[in-house]
């Protein structure tokens, strides 16, 4: 064992740069970093197995080995390495499993694979080239210009003690990936440093407006580039003056186009669900369902899409009254005009959107979709075989097996009129616990294979169910900035006298259920001639049910006739129902869905540089955390942070440093912005 952790003078250890090096046997390869024993891979390293593609893909793509000192230690071309790259990173594991070599796989690659790889990457090239959208596409409302003292990091200044200089890191990220300036001042001018606050809140989890007394002004505002935040009551007169101009639908609109045409957001499967905000004042407001309470109360959803990678691709706040199915068909008629018809976007959500007549209109206009299936018949399910599940995959370290059926669906539509259609049905076994459940989905004119379903479906279940509860941790996400109330366009509902009409109905089928169960148990009563007697138990019974029969037919009639909702605005002494004017809210959440999108971001470079994937997320947010020092001058903003105790971690952090740096983001006045950490003393 103490070979494993002490080098000796007769083992030969081969360098692979950046303080890598292996040493290499016929049955296993051990992995050291400076000095250090990381991993160690049982295989042979002179076979060209599967494992052995996957070790040199983790090399070069998780520790940066130089490609070239791979090849010497390993034998292999650096085109062949750059081959297994590209397969890894279009198919997964998949990749480096199907060779050409594979003669009885009728699926395996045909031709040149590097020049398979390099068709691809033009073709991706030129999809990027032709979605791409540049800031002469985008509607501002109007030229918005500042006075030099009011521009970003405009002052001079040097403080060596900063308590925030870590959240810099997500500034050089947003500026660089989603050009921050440009949005913030291009459409709010100077109002500009109230996103600065909010992109501070986010940040630090800084839970409301008023929390902000707790935090030190001066360090914060050098950081965020506004010299000092204000007091509360001039941070509240920012966030009134910015809400006052009624910009955030026209913002939210252009900005989530331009996210979704510069690809900043994946495009296959989109992830929405509805989250809700409650109202617990005296105002009138409708009603939504909290699942959690099980109850309606007043208030608003906000309808949140995500990516597979958990980015927030659009989000949108809803009055009471509003549904998920109504949403997602709004989404897909909404975003479709951007896709070609065969590249549509696959729709995932829970149970709440199963039903028949919500699958049939996703079937009528063509939009791809995965769900769980509701009300599953549980004995069914558990009555199939194991041995019929001959497929699996694995996700989140947990293996499923599936299987595919189909479903048949029949919708009577209002002329009673009657739609057959049938849906792709999948039973799933999660072989840890055991537990069965089944799913749906339906291709449109996409492609869709058995594992994509499974995949986009499983995305859904436990840990990954949604990402907005993990924000929910880590951001102000349920926080309202202002309880400003408007009337509200909706001022419907339920029709009182359908609801009398049904209380009626119930009560006579009740009374008819029951004469009818007396009825059962009587016999006709018979007179002395033979005959049945006119007044006897059973034919008073059946007389009273034939009388009964046209009550309930009327009625429901009458029902039928009634409008669902009523208008109720034009009554006298009428209490209006109200609605939160959500300006404030829209522009927080934008600042907190972007800082969110610029953390997976970051989280994804720092998985590049730290090998322990368990700790990477917190080792980014111990980044964000860092406290430094800040200088600022004509040139440049340097922002200094202190280094990190444990060496690996500390590592980690230089490099991601220098990763930043070297993303070249720079502010207005096109001063650099340059992130390091201080030598260790």
């Amino acid at each position: 064992m103490s070979e494993l952790f002490k080098k000796t003078e007769d083992i030969i250890y081969e360098p692979l740069g950046k303080g890598l090096s292996v040493r290499k046997d016929n049955n296993f390869v051990e992995v050291w970093r400076n000095g250090g024993f990381l991993f160690q891979r049982d295989l042979d390293p002179r076979e060209n197995s599967p494992d052995f593609r996957m070790l040199i893909v983790d090399l070069s793509k998780c520790y940066h080995a130089k490609k070239s000192k791979l090849t010497t230690v390993f034998s292999v071309s650096r085109q062949t390495i750059d081959n297994w790259i590209s397969s890894y990173e279009d198919k997964g594991i998949l990749g480096l499993i199907n060779s050409t070599k594979n003669i009885g796989n009728s699926n395996r690659s045909k031709g040149n694979k590097a020049r398979m790889h390099e068709s691809a990457r033009r073709i991706e090239k030129m999809k990027t080239k032709k979605l791409q959208l540049s800031f002469d596409d985008v509607t501002f409302p109007e030229t918005q210009d500042i006075a030099k003292e009011d521009e970003p990091y405009g002052a001079t200044l040097e403080q060596n003690t900063n308590r925030y200089a870590g959240v810099f890191s997500l500034m050089i990220l947003l500026v660089s990936n989603y050009q921050w300036f440009n949005w913030v001042v291009g459409f709010f001018g100077k109002a500009y440093k109230i996103f600065q606050v909010f992109m501070l809140m986010a940040a630090l989890n800084i839970r409301s407006i008023e929390q902000l007394k707790n935090i030190r002004l001066k360090e914060a505002g050098a950081i965020i580039g506004i010299t000092k935040i204000p007091s509360l009551p001039k941070v509240w007169s920012m966030f009134y003056e910015t809400a006052k101009k009624k910009l955030s639908n026209i913002f939210l609109d252009n900005f989530f186009v331009w996210q979704i045409k510069i690809r900043a957001v994946s495009l296959r499967f989109w992830f929405t669900d509805g989250h809700v905000l409650p109202y617990t004042r005296r105002s009138k407001m409708h009603k939504i369902f909290n699942t959690k309470r099980r109850q309606p109360e007043p208030g608003c959803i906000n309808f949140v899409t995500c990516d597979i990678e958990g980015k927030i691709v659009d989000f949108e706040i809803k009055e009471g009254g509003a549904n998920l199915r109504n949403h997602i068909i709004e989404l897909h008629h909404k975003w479709s005009e951007y896709f070609e018809k065969n590249e549509y976007p696959v729709y995932v959500f829970d149970r709440e959107g199963d039903g028949c007549e919500f699958f049939y209109h996703l079937v009528q206009i063509q939009c791809p979709f995965v769900t769980w299936e509701k009300n599953a018949d549980q004995k069914k399910l558990y009555s199939l075989p194991e041995s019929d599940f001959t497929r699996e995959i694995e996700i989140n370290d947990t293996t499923y097996l599936y299987l595919e059926k189909q479903k048949n669906f029949t919708y009577e539509d209002e002329n009673k009129e009657k739609h057959s259609f049938t849906l792709r049905r999948f039973y799933v076994i999660n072989t840890a616990s055991q537990k069965r459940t089944a799913a749906l989905a339906y291709n449109g004119n996409t492609e869709l294979s058995r594992r994509d379903c499974i995949y986009g479906i499983l995305n859904r279940w436990g840990a990954s169910e949604n990402t907005f509860k993990h924000m929910g941790n880590r951001q102000p996400t349920s926080y309202r900035p202002g309880f400003k109330l408007v009337k509200s366009e909706n001022q419907t509902i339920a029709n009182p006298q359908i609801k009398e009409l049904e209380k009626d109905i119930k009560s006579i089928e009740k009374e008819f259920q029951n004469k009818c169960r007396i009825l059962a148990e009587k016999d006709k009563t018979m007179n002395n001639s033979g005959q049945v007697r006119k007044n006897d138990t059973y034919t008073r019974l059946k007389d009273e049910l034939v009388k009964l029969k046209p009550q309930i037919a009327d009625l429901k009639q009458k029902k039928s006739e009634l409008p669902e909702k009523i208008d109720v605005s034009s009554l006298e002494n009428y209490d209006s129902f109200k609605i939160h004017d959500n300006e404030g809210k829209n522009l927080f959440d934008f600042v907190g869905s972007l800082v969110w999108n610029v953390r997976k971001k970051g989280v994804e470079i720092l998985s590049q540089l730290y090998p322990y994937k368990n700790d990477v997320v917190d080792l980014f947010y111990a980044i964000i955390n860092c406290h430094g020092s800040v200088k600022i001058n004509e040139k440049e903003i340097r922002v200094t942070l202190e280094p990190l105790q444990q060496s690996s971690r500390r590592a980690a952090q230089i490099d991601f440093c220098r990763k930043l740096t070297e993303l070249g983001a720079k502010t207005p006045d096109k001063k650099s912005m340059i992130i390091q950490v201080a030598k260790m003393q």
